[in-house]
């Protein structure tokens, strides 16, 4: 979990367009293709849709810190390449837990929620 909660962090500080500098042309369209990519891979894996998320708000118009954090996102999956939900048979208890932010982010303001949705020791959503 710390490893996740890290690369969030991360990602935040990485975004906020630091170093105000355009990236070439010829990478642009390649982080656009790894960002689309990543996108269908939070489905299977949504312990990084937070910083996908953030990635893609910047895609219109990426910097350099926009792609080093899409390079970040690519380490981190190759690092936790073997991590996966586990379904264990048990009883079909429904448990769902929820987590709000009410604006806290100083650079879009933005209401930010989430949820997990366990059936027995399971997450299911």
């Amino acid at each position: 979990m710390q490893r996740v909660l890290s690369l969030g962090i991360t990602l935040v500080w990485l975004l906020r367009d630091l170093d105000k500098k355009r990236v070439s042309t010829m990478v642009k369209p390649l982080a656009l293709s790894i960002v689309g990519a990543l996108q269908y891979l939070t489905f299977t894996r949504p312990n990084f849709a937070f910083s996908v998320n953030q990635a893609c708000q910047f895609m219109h118009n990426p910097m350099e810190s926009h792609v080093v954090a899409v390079k970040r996102i690519l380490r981190y999956l190759k690092g936790t390449i073997d991590f996966r939900i586990h379904f264990q048979p048990g009883p079909l208890n429904l448990q769902a837990y929820s987590d709000a932010n009410r604006a806290r982010n100083p650079h879009d303001r933005r209401f930010v929620s989430g949820f997990i949705v366990y059936l027995g020791s399971s997450p299911i959503s």
